[in-house]
């Protein structure tokens, strides 16, 4: 078989029917069998893409006459339910994981996640085998050719210098209203810490007066409850002996004011009574029957 090689144009519609000379490209010794054998051997390439042609419209009108069964759009905002919420999550966070498990073991790709859930009390993480986050970590900074901690640790630095800073100076305060540490003062400071001081002093002297008065006020008040109380009771006690003849009666020691001297007994006096009890035997006794002699 000969390969020929000649610019060829062939009109698409009349490219079955067009059959140019060959012999005015390669001469007169190609002969008649070589030109049939071309002929043919693109006559079947073209009734192959003929075909591919057909194929391709034919997917096309099956695809355009198959219903539509796509899903419908998700609007992608905040769930407002809690516990739809925590199931999207649950779900999605599957979903990643498996994909980034796939890319890890199909790709031999160096895959790292970390998810916190919204509020904030659980962390899930995911790493390629044989790495961890720090690994991941590390790598990432020098891929990127940065430091993530040196800003972060400058920061805390800072932080530090200032804490330390402001301790010493509250030590040293201290140290001076206790009366240590004054050789390095001058008089402006010797002064100031003077009118410091006092204030100081008139602060507490005044909070002092003032936790005093609160609690005579208080117990003046509790007194005050506690003898209206105790006339109550007494008033009651007098009532209940008014109304009613008790089995037992009550006597003084022979001291003047009778039963007000009740009320000085409750107050602190020292007037002792005593208990007796009524002899009404011979007079709940019955009566004896008369008899009759006749």
């Amino acid at each position: 078989m000969i390969s020929f090689t000649f610019p060829l144009a062939l009109n698409l519609q009349t490219k079955m029917d067009y059959k140019p000379d060959l012999g005015q490209y390669l001469g007169s010794s190609t002969t008649a069998d070589d030109q049939q054998e071309y002929y043919d051997h693109h006559e079947e390439e073209d009734q192959d893409h003929d075909q591919e042609e057909g194929e391709d419209q034919e997917e096309q009108k099956m695809d355009q006459e198959k219903p539509k069964m796509g899903r419908g759009r998700i609007e992608y905002k905040l769930i407002q339910n809690p516990t739809n919420r925590q199931v999207t999550y649950s779900k999605r966070k599957n979903g990643i994981f498996k994909k980034a498990k796939e890319l890890a073991v199909l790709c031999d790709a160096k895959v790292s996640l970390i998810m916190i859930s919204h509020n904030a009390n659980k962390m899930h993480e995911y790493h390629s085998p044989d790495t961890s986050i720090k690994q991941m970590l590390d790598l990432y900074q020098k891929t990127k050719g940065i430091d993530v901690w040196e800003t972060q640790y400058e920061k805390m630095q800072q932080i530090l210098r200032e804490l330390k800073e402001k301790n010493y100076n509250l030590r040293r305060q201290i140290r001076q209203r206790m009366g240590h540490d004054l050789s390095g003062l001058n008089y402006h400071e010797l002064h100031d810490l003077e009118s410091s001081m006092s204030s100081a002093v008139e602060a507490i002297r005044a909070k002092k007066e003032y936790k005093i008065k609160t609690t005579t006020e208080t117990t003046k008040k509790r007194v005050k409850s506690l003898q209206n109380s105790n006339l109550h009771l007494v008033h009651d006690f007098q009532m209940k002996c008014a109304c009613e003849d008790p089995p037992y009666g009550m006597v003084e020691d022979h001291v003047e004011g009778g039963y007000e001297a009740m009320a000085a007994l409750a107050n602190g006096a020292s007037n002792l009574y005593a208990f007796r009890h009524h002899n009404h035997h011979e007079s709940c006794l019955p009566l004896p029957r008369a008899r009759s002699f006749l």
